[in-house]
């Protein structure tokens, strides 16, 4: 009889099942078309709970904490420490320098954005290659909750089965070469070269790429990790700087829109399209005008790789001229929320090709890198051949169709003498054409065709230029202008960092407005009433009529249906007995304490997260809404500060309901 075949392990049949294709391609004489595609393993991120002990006054250290790890970073609750060290060991034994770990960095999205909603708060990544063993230090008053954020890469944590089926899906045929590029764009490696698909596989928080209104600007970043990598080993650092900040810091993708590795590859970043304006997540506050670009590595010592610098010169030549930015010029820039430099609303005045710390105070791109700007600039301005550069200003244009429009200055200026027309279209129709020879104009236009005023919406810019000498004719302008200050339906939340949660809010049906019939103001900055705050929440859970009256203060008011629906539902007990003081302003600590009993918020909030709550008769409402996420706080980046005797706007409120009910 004869013996019972053992089954074979899977990794053998992963084997043999490749071996058996390979030779039969190489049979048939097709082995040069077989390639292994360059796919990173699966990561795993984990967030590890530490325990340190005081060294000092106001300094801490773990023990080693076990951890196969690829990057590391710290996260806490509460306030950040000041300054924090890693160090790592492959075996428990030798141990690496201590690094520092990058605190205050100010990447990060834009507010108003699911993006912005969802982070949380991080170190930036330190690239530790293959440490098995990982120790922090931090210098804080007290550690609180801190964790670290490990990430690993390399699939030192697989199973030999999973690392065959890895290996298995590596295999492809390349038939022939790929098209080649547009032939004024460097060569720009997919992200399939590093991993970004694979970087966002999992993260149910990632949404969809976001674009800006219009790329004004470039910003100039180091990634603060290891230098002296290998040409091989650099698309495995983007892909684990990727993954630090997809699953550690809550982001959408890779902050920055390109890399540059020290031997000058270009690397496709964020995902959405390498000529168009990916919002990315790289300067705090400015995401939404700029496009980010990072060199690989730690520069404040050391310069970027002469190949690295010739690199970054093609790119922004190209990059810049598709957006038609000029890279000689400054632009006013508002910033859309605190950062450790401006406050939200400055106007901050910067070369179109910043570093980093020209946006916040931070020292990216390392010293280095950033005295190169100034020779970068005209390098890149000729570099590619004639150009032509446009602005609008101002781009929304302020106004409505019943009153009229400001008028915007539609800036062109060129590279060499040109003979130029410009026209603005609606739906193929001309509305408005100009034409000229120079190296520059200006054309204003009012908003209006036929001295009418036209409707709100968009408007395309077309702009085309021939040199009145030469051949040499530069990219043709097709853009557009906003006409109409505002996203409906609202006219007066233009530029408001909460006017993302204003928008939703009425697509919520929670707000129509405050300026009935009409309802096209929303008064963002107007203090919300005890009243409309009862109404804000009835339409939010869709409470039922009560069937007592309680208050002897509310008759009369518009609002005195859904403030009984709301004393009814055991959401509020009024200012006094039988009272609620319905034109009362509410105040911060007030709405945590309506937003809890809402939603039934009893458990959670062990840490006190703010420093100016004590005392207050709402301070564990005001914790237990900081633990559900639905405030970070009145004083970002620190986030220590709750503010609760400040008045609540209209606008602030759109945000807490949002957060509070938007996903319901």
């Amino acid at each position: 009889m004869a013996p019972t075949p053992r089954p074979r392990p899977a990794v053998r049949r992963w084997a043999l099942r490749a071996i058996t294709v390979l030779a039969v391609l190489a049979a048939a004489g097709l082995a040069s078309m077989i390639r292994l595609q360059p796919l990173p393993y699966p990561a795993r991120a984990e967030s590890i709970p530490l325990s340190f002990v005081r060294q000092a006054p106001d300094l801490w250290e773990t023990e080693p904490v076990a951890a196969v790890a690829t990057v590391v970073g710290v996260s806490w609750d509460g306030q950040a420490p000041r300054r924090a060290w890693v160090r790592s060991s492959t075996d428990g034994q030798e141990w690496s320098r201590w690094t520092p770990v990058v605190i205050d960095a100010d990447h990060g999205p834009d507010p108003g954005t699911g993006e912005y909603r969802a982070s949380r708060p991080a170190s930036e990544p330190v690239f530790v290659g293959a440490a098995q063993m990982v120790q922090f230090r931090v210098e804080t008053a007290d550690p609180g909750r801190m964790r670290a954020e490990v990430v690993e890469t390399t699939g030192r944590t697989l199973s030999l089965t999973e690392r065959a089926r890895h290996l298995w899906s590596r295999v492809a045929l390349d038939p022939g070469a790929s098209a080649g590029a547009v032939p004024d764009q460097p060569t720009i490696l997919p992200r399939s070269a590093w991993g970004g698909d694979a970087c966002l596989e999992g993260e149910d928080h990632v949404e969809p790429p976001a674009y800006v209104h219009r790329v004004e600007a470039m910003f100039v970043h180091h990634t603060v990790s290891s230098t002296g990598y290998s040409e091989s080993e650099a698309p495995a650092q983007i892909y684990a700087i990727c993954r630090f900040h997809v699953a550690t810091n809550g982001w959408n993708d890779l902050a920055y829109n390109f890399v540059i590795d020290r031997f000058g590859n270009i690397y496709e970043g964020r995902a959405g399209g390498i000529d168009l304006g990916v919002q990315g997540a790289h300067t705090r506050g400015l995401n939404s005008y700029s496009t980010g670009v990072a060199f690989l590595g730690t520069h404040s010592t050391d310069p970027p790789s002469q190949a690295a610098q010739d690199a970054f010169v093609q790119l922004a030549a190209w990059k810049l001229d598709v957006h038609h930015v000029d890279p000689v010029a400054t632009v006013a820039l508002e910033v859309l929320t605190d950062n450790f430099k401006y406050d939200e609303g400055d106007i901050a005045v910067l070369p179109t090709v910043s570093g980093h710390r020209d946006a916040s105070s931070t020292t990216c791109p390392g010293d280095a890198c950033y005295v190169l700007l100034p020779s970068f600039r005209p390098d890149i301005e000729v570099t590619g051949g004639n150009k032509t550069y446009f602005a609008a200003e101002p781009d929304p244009i302020p106004g409505f169709q019943s009153s009229g429009y400001d008028p915007t200055d539609l800036s062109l200026r060129f590279t060499t003498p040109m003979e130029w027309t410009l026209q603005i279209l609606r739906d193929g129709k001309v509305i408005l054409a100009d034409a000229g020879t120079g190296t520059s104009a200006t054309v204003v236009w009012d908003g209006r065709l036929d001295g009418v005023n036209l409707p709100y919406g968009d408007y395309e810019v077309w702009v085309d230029a021939t040199p009145t000498q030469g051949t040499d004719v530069p990219r043709p302008v097709r853009d557009h202008v906003q006409l109409g200050s505002f996203l409906p339906p609202f006219a007066d939340d233009d530029g408001s960092v909460h006017e993302a949660d204003i928008i939703e809010l009425a697509v919520l049906g929670i707000t129509k407005g405050c300026n009935p019939p009409a309802n096209d103001l929303y008064c963002p900055s107007a203090s919300v009433t005890r009243a409309q705050m009862a109404s804000f929440l009835v339409r939010a859970l869709d409470l039922p009529p009560a069937a007592t009256d309680r208050f002897v203060d509310d008759d009369g008011s518009v609002h005195e249906a859904d403030i009984e629906a709301l004393a009814a539902a055991g959401i509020t007990h009024g200012c006094a007995t039988d009272r609620f003081c319905p034109s009362d302003p509410v105040t911060r600590d007030q709405m945590a304490a309506f937003l809890v009993r809402s939603l039934g918020l009893q458990a959670g909030a062990a840490v006190d997260g703010f420093i100016d709550d004590q005392g207050s008769i709402y301070e564990a409402d005001i914790n237990r809404l900081a633990w559900a996420g639905i405030t970070k706080g009145c004083n970002p980046p620190a986030n220590d500060r709750y503010c609760p005797t400040d008045r609540v706007t209209r606008a602030q409120m759109a945000s807490f309901l949002v957060r509070a009910f938007g996903a319901a």
